[in-house]
Parts: C-alpha cells; structure tokens; sequence
C-alpha cells in the first residue's frame, strides 16, 4: 500500500524559532548609551541640590565653624560649636533635605570662656619661658648690657603673634644707692624695653611700662646674689 504525505522539499524552520536579529541588540546599545549621559546628569542635580540647600541653612544659622561634608547624598558635620548653638534644629534642617539620605553629627561643644582662659594661660606660659633675668643693663644706667638682645627678640615675636593681648613691662632695682633715683632708673629701664618693643614693631596700646624701684624684692638686700636678681625687668600678662 502507497503511503501518502508531502512531497519532498527543503525543509523550514518555524517562525518562532528564528535567531534574533540585530535590532534588540541595537536597542540596547543605545539604551546603555541613554543612560550613560542621564545617569551623570541625574547625579549632578542631586549634588547641586544638596550644596544649594547646606549653604541655604548654613547661611540661616549664622555660624562660620561648621563644615559640611557633601558625599552624594549623606552629610558629616565637623567643627566647634557654642553650647547655645541650635544643634538639633541645624541638624533636623540637613536632614529633611530633599535629595539628603544620611546626615552624620560630629559637632564637638566649645565654652568661648573656657578657650579665652585656656588661650590666656598659654599665653602666661610662653612669656614664662622667656629668660627675662638676661635682659641686664650698664650699671646706673637704662642702656642695655649685651645678651640682653635674645630675649628681647623673642618677647616681640611672641607679641606680634598675640596682638590682643597686653603687657606690663615692670622695672626693679636693688636699694643701693639712693631711692628715689632707684625709682627713676627702674621707669627708665622699663621705657627701655617698651622702646625696644615698639621699634621692632609692637604698638604703643600693647604695652604699659612702670618703674617700682626697690619696693618689691624677690630676695634679700643683704647679699650681692640677692641684689643682682632684684635688679630685673618683669613682663606681666594684663588681659
């Protein structure tokens, strides 16, 4: 018996089994493409957002001592603050930024008292270091003895350096001789060293020169050791 069926021919492959073409591929590609450009774009405006409105809230809160640190989307705060600086409210107004994901509050807490204070021991201290006991003069005189230059150089620089802060220049003797014009040679000395200042560039407001005489010893009279540390120029802290 004669079997029947189609005739003999090339055979076709069905329509949904055919490899796909290039066009899916050149969607893609100019999909990545797209994005490549937007996606910069994007996170630019974001950054610009997120400077504009620290700068927006920096600028209400008045305070120069914060940084903001702008990582994309989060933000760390750095910096000394006032106690009665409004942290809280400066740091919720980050927060409910817009484009604004992580705020980080590294804020430390100052006294403005407390740092005048420190700054003004600092102060103390440094003009502590000074050998004040080198700056010597020619016997009954207000001309200074050599070596005295050392210290003098080093008391201006530490002034130019601190030029709101002010000093008396105090000059004492011994009680040789007569007292009153141990007085005037102690105010003399002490102009002295105030001159020498103000020649090298320190302002006249900076420094009070006084003259005490032999009123104020720091050691006995009766020793030519005891006199020669008596003989001195003290440089005081004033504010």
């Amino acid at each position: 018996m004669q079997e029947h069926g189609l005739p003999a021919g090339p055979v076709v492959e069905a329509f949904g089994s055919s490899k796909p073409g290039p066009i899916p591929w050149v969607i893609a590609a100019l999909t990545l493409l797209c994005l490549s450009f937007t996606i910069p774009n994007q996170l630019a405006a974001i950054q610009n957002d997120v400077q504009f409105g620290v700068r927006s809230i920096l600028a209400t809160s008045g305070t120069s001592q914060i940084d903001v640190a702008i990582d994309g989307r989060d933000l760390t705060l750095n910096g000394a603050i006032d106690p009665k600086f409004e942290r809280d409210w400066f740091v919720e107004s980050l927060a409910e930024l817009r484009q604004v994901r992580v705020v980080t509050d590294e804020l430390e807490e100052y006294s403005p008292r407390a740092e005048a204070r420190e700054m003004r021991v600092k102060f103390r201290e440094a003009v502590q270091k000074i050998n004040t006991a080198s700056i010597l003069f020619e016997p009954s005189s207000a001309d200074f003895s050599s070596g005295s230059q050392l210290a003098l150089d080093e008391l201006t620089s530490l002034l130019k350096a601190h030029p709101e802060r002010r000093v008396k220049i105090a000059g004492h003797t011994d009680t040789s001789g007569n007292k009153q014009k141990n007085l005037e040679l102690s105010r003399d000395r002490a102009r002295a060293v105030s001159g020498y200042l103000i020649s090298r560039g320190i302002p006249r407001e900076q420094l009070l020169a006084q003259g005490y005489g032999s009123s104020q010893p720091i050691a006995t009279n009766e020793t030519e050791q005891g006199r020669t540390r008596n003989r001195r120029i003290e440089v005081i802290v004033m504010n």
